[in-house]
C-alpha cells in the first residue's frame, strides 16, 4: 500500500482526483501526478450492489394496510383469471 492517497500498489496516481487540485491549492500544476480532472470524482461514485436506487423504498409490502393489501391480491387474482383459457370437459 503507497502512503499516497491509499493507492494500492501499481495502481495509477491519474485515476485520482488531487485533493489540493480539489480546494483550489494545487502548485504543481501539469507536473502534479494526480488527475486534476473534476469530472473524475463523479465517475468514481461508489454504488452498492445490495441497494437498487431506483426504488424509493416507500411503497413496499411491509408499509401496507389491510385495505391495500386485499386490494392488490384481488387485482392479482383478476389478472390470472383472464390468462387461463376456458376448459370444456369432453366425455
Amino acid at each position: 500500500m503507497s502512503p499516497d492517497y491509499g493507492l494500492d500498489e501499481g495502481a495509477d496516481p491519474k485515476s485520482v482526483l488531487c485533493a489540493f487540485f480539489k480546494q483550489g491549492q494545487c502548485a504543481k500544476g501539469d507536473r502534479c501526478k494526480f488527475s486534476h480532472d473534476l469530472t473524475l470524482e463523479r465517475k468514481a461514485e461508489k454504488r452498492s450492489l445490495y441497494f437498487d436506487m431506483r426504488d424509493d423504498g416507500e411503497d413496499t409490502m411491509e408499509n401496507w394496510d389491510e385495505a391495500k393489501l386485499k386490494e392488490v391480491v384481488e387485482k392479482k387474482q383478476a389478472e390470472s383469471d383472464h390468462k387461463m383459457p376456458n376448459t370444456e370437459i369432453v366425455s
